[in-house]
Order: structure tokens, then sequence, then C-alpha cells
């Protein structure tokens, strides 16, 4: 009796036991549907976050762009294996160079406000900076440390010492670019308030001054930027916005070429405006005056990898005068600038540095061309004869930290006379600086600077001036 209930309580669960070893498989079964897709969909996320370029908003309401870390490094070349990239600097000019494809330092997406539909996007950048400038014995140039503007003799050189502060240094630079079907089209513009500037131990007003105006696609550039005889890369990291007295340094309106060969090599041509004003120093006939007549011609050729570069520029230039009596002339003329970097793998260190030489070729050169270029002199007969001049200078940045840097410079630039120009016409410069740099932020620094400048003028008269610059950064968009 017993065992004949249990046979039939047997009987009559088995079939819910069945179909719960049923439900059971069934359930497994689905889980490991559910894992694979999973897994499916966390390989779909990976591939998404790893690609250059993000989804696009759908909406009608530009948005700015959050690239993942994960996509903001695949969409900017590696710096340690591919490519030069320049150190940021405190006044970070790099930014304004035109630059080819994967060598633009700035290409990528960080920062860009997206537009829907057009597939344009816009970065806003740029920094608020304020100097404040003491120095020992008088300079022209109270904004900028120009030591041909140090007074040599007479009653500017007995005016003692003097104190300033602006923010003309100040930048805003826009930079907008589109895709089409001839690829994309990059156009950058860029103002500081440099404008108006003065030489008569005055400070300048804080009026708009257009260093970059371009527009870029491919290989051709056009507009006002950089000229291609100077390497903006090679410039030291100091306070002062104009720097050595013998860097290359002209922003010229141009029509641009420029082709890279392979990963490191990049050659480079440009036809560029000359001066608004040649100077050619004519004092044996009335009347006489610069002409124009024709453009400069530059070419480039630079070699780069992830621990520097090297730079060599040539530029051919046509000088003329013509006089009231009838009397003209006009002369070749032109240089070389040797240039580069070097960054140091052990240390966050690097050196960078520059050399020139060449005839009426000062309107190219920093020092020199600030106070009027002495590019060509008009001689007794009528001859036009190009100045030569030559210089260069060495920087060498060292940091103390992640956060703390300095950077030491020296730099010498030297130009030939005559008896047919005024006494106080340039002669030979000094300029030497080393400043202490502090990142408090990513966004923001600040700094103080030591400079010393060396004048010597066409009568070997010879004076010199100590500069104290205490400088504040905050860069927008970084």
């Amino acid at each position: 009796m017993f065992t004949s209930r249990y046979v039939f309580l047997a009987a009559l669960l088995c079939p819910f036991a069945t179909h719960a070893q049923d439900e059971a498989r069934q359930l497994r079964e689905e889980l490991e549907q559910a894992k694979r897709q999973i897994e499916r969909i966390e390989r779909r996320l990976r591939e998404m976050e790893a690609a250059p370029v993000p989804a696009r908003p759908t909406s009608g309401v530009p948005s700015v762009t959050t690239t993942s870390p994960q996509a903001a490094s695949a969409s900017v070349p590696d710096a340690t294996t591919r490519v030069y990239r320049p150190p940021e600097r405190f006044e970070d000019d790099q930014v304004g160079e035109p630059r080819l494809g994967d060598r633009d330092v700035r290409g990528d997406r960080k920062g860009f406000i997206e537009f829907p539909e057009t597939g344009a996007r816009l970065r806003i950048g740029g920094f608020v900076k304020m100097d404040a400038m003491y120095d020992t014995r008088p300079m022209g140039t109270r904004d900028w440390f120009v030591p041909s503007s140090i007074p040599t003799s007479g009653v500017d050189a007995s005016r003692g010492p003097q104190f300033g502060m602006n923010a003309r240094g100040s930048r805003l630079n826009l930079d907008w670019r589109r895709p089409t079907e001839l690829g994309e089209i990059k156009g950058f513009i860029e103002f500081n308030f440099f404008g108006d500037d003065r030489n008569d131990f005055v400070q300048g007003p804080h009026a708009f001054n257009l260093p970059h105006a371009y527009l870029q696609m491919g290989p051709w550039t056009a507009g006002r930027t950089f000229s291609l005889f100077m390497d903006i890369d090679s410039y030291p990291d100091t306070l002062d916005f104009y720097g050595p007295n013998s860097a290359a340094f002209a922003i010229n309106t141009q029509l641009r070429y420029a082709r890279a060969l392979g990963q490191h090599l990049t050659l480079a041509g440009s036809v560029e405006s000359p001066p608004a004003a040649d100077g050619i120093t004519c004092t044996v006939f009335p009347d006489c005056s610069a002409r124009k007549r024709g453009p400069d011609l530059v070419t480039r050729a630079r070699w780069e990898n992830e621990r520097g570069h090297v730079q060599l520029s040539l530029a051919a230039r046509h000088l003329a005068y013509g006089s009231g009596p009838g009397q003209h002339d006009s002369a070749l003329a032109g240089g070389m600038n040797v240039s580069g970097s070097y960054r140091f793998s052990e240390l966050r260190d690097y050196l960078v540095w520059g050399a020139f030489t060449g005839s009426g070729l000062q309107r190219y050169i920093s020092g020199p061309s600030y106070l009027g270029s002495n590019d060509g002199t008009v001689l007794l007969d009528g001859t036009l004869q190009p100045m030569r001049t030559a210089g260069g200078f060495a920087g060498y940045t060292h940091s103390w930290t992640d956060r703390l840097r300095s950077t030491f410079v020296a730099a010498l630039v030297g130009s030939q006379t005559n008896d047919l120009q005024p006494i106080s016409a340039y002669g030979r410069t000094g300029y030497y600086s080393v400043n202490l740099i502090s990142d408090l932020l990513p966004s923001l620094s600040v700094g103080g600077e030591l400079l010393y400048g060396t004048n010597r003028t066409r009568d070997s008269l010879e004076a010199d001036t100590f500069r104290l610059m205490m400088s504040a950064q905050y860069r927008l968009n970084h």
C-alpha cells in the first residue's frame, strides 16, 4: 500500500519535472544568446569609440564636439612615432602656421563646434595676456624688446628708467574648416592689439592688428600669414612677444604651394608681397624713393621627425629706386635662413636655433626690420648697392618640473654700413634673456623674464639696457 502511493505520486509529478527541465534548458539557451548579443554590442562600442570621426548630431543646433580619449588619440598623429609636434610655448604662435595634412599641429577635433548638415566646424582660440615691464635705461619700444631702439646719444639717452603695463599681446583666432568635393578647406583669421606701434618712448594703443587671414586647401595657401622664409617652430619660449633680434620674422600676403615627399621631407615655394616701403637709403639725389618691380620669391625645404626638425629657406628679391632727375637703378638681392630644433628624449628639454646671411634681407629679420630696414644704399654714382646682414641665435628650454620651466636665449645680428647712411644707422645689436615660467593650470601660466640688450650704431656709439618683465596668460579653448 505504501509503495503504491509513491508510485502514484511519482507518476503524477513526472510531467512537471520534465517540463521544468525543458524550461531550464530553454533559459540556458536564451542566456547564451544574450551573452553573445552583449559581446557583439561591446565590440561595436569599441569600434565606435576608436573611430576618428564621432557621430554628428541630427538636430539643427550646433554642438561642441565631445570626442572620447580613444577617438582623440586616433585622430591625431602619434607624436612619439610619426611626426614632429612643436612644444607648446608661452606665446604659442605655432597655431597660425599653415601646415600640410598630418603635420597640422591643431588638426584634431578637440574644441571644435560642429555645424550639422554642412559638415563645417569652427574653433575659437587665442589667449588673454598681461605684461608688465621695467627698463633700467630708456628703450624706444615700450611694449617690445627691440635693442636697436636703445638710444646711444642725445637727449633720449638720459631719460632714465621706465615702467609700463599693457594687454596688447592678447589675441583671438577663428579656425574654420569645411569638407568639399575638392578636399577640406581651412580658413584662419587671427588678430592681436599691436596696431599703431610706437618708437618714441610712449606705449602704443590697444589697436587691432591682423597678422593672419588666409585660406588653405590641400597644398595651396593664399592670404596673409608668416613668410615662408621664417621658421616659427625654431622660436624660443619667451615672454617677450618679439623674440630674438636675429630671428627671421615677416608677415606677408602670399600664394604658397607645399608638397610632402615622404613622411619627413616637405618642399614649398611662395610668391610674397614686398614691404610697403623698401628700406633704401638715398641721399645723393632729390625725390629719391624705392620702386616695386616684382614680388619676393621664397622657397623652403624642411625635414622633421619626432625628435625635431631642420629647415632651409632661400629668398630672392628685386630692389629698385627712382629719383626726380630721372636717375634710377635696380639690383638683385636675397639670402638664406637655416634653423631647427631638437628634443632630448630622456628629458623634456629642447634646443632651438637659427642663422641667416644675405644682402638686402633686413626686412625679413626681426631686429633690423622694426625701425625700417636698410636693404640697400644708393652710391654716389647712382648704383644701388644691397647691404649685407648676418646673424644667429640659440635657445635652450629646461623643465625643472612638469609645471615649471626656464629658457635661456642668446642672439646677435650685424649689418654692413657706409658713410652715406645716417650716423644712427643700424650696426650691431645683441639680445639675451632668461625666464622662469609656471603653468598653474593647463590654461593659466605666469612667468618672469630678465632681458639684456645692446645697440651699436654706425658711428660706433654703444648703449645697453636691462628689462624685467612679468606676464600672466590665460589660454582660451585649451
